[in-house]
């Protein structure tokens, strides 16, 4: 029986391992290696790091957005209506980071409350 051996270029294992490592975050440049969390947005793919990028304050909002598909800021779309529009009227949920307008909002609101607000899902 014949043993045959397998040759790898130094290059091509370097490439190979880079691309698994090198998840990047699109707002610092920052790798995994940081010791902040990298999350990413179902949509545009891009990864970013929750608290010292995101502003993410604790674990509960990051633990919360791990249970759906994320959207970053750029993709967010209003949970109730489904668009993207008028996109300076959203309010995101201190809790899950999800968006809605406010008319969206039942009742409608006009202006963002004070404080923390939290959605119907989270209340």
């Amino acid at each position: 029986m014949l043993e045959t051996k397998k040759y790898f270029s130094i290059s091509s294992f370097q490439s190979q391992t880079k691309s698994l490592s090198l998840i990047t975050c699109t707002i610092c440049g920052g790798g995994n290696i940081c010791n902040d969390e990298l999350i990413h947005c179902s949509v545009c793919q891009q990864s970013m790091h929750a608290y010292n990028c995101l502003g993410f304050e604790n674990n509960k909002i990051l633990k919360t957005i791990k249970t759906y598909s994320w959207e970053c800021v750029d993709c967010k779309k209003c949970i109730q209506c489904g668009t993207v529009e008028h996109d300076d009227d959203l309010l995101f949920c201190d809790h899950c980071d999800r968006a809605y307008h406010l008319d969206c909002l039942n009742p409608p609101l006009r202006e963002p409350p004070p404080g923390e607000w939290y959605c119907q899902l989270c209340v």
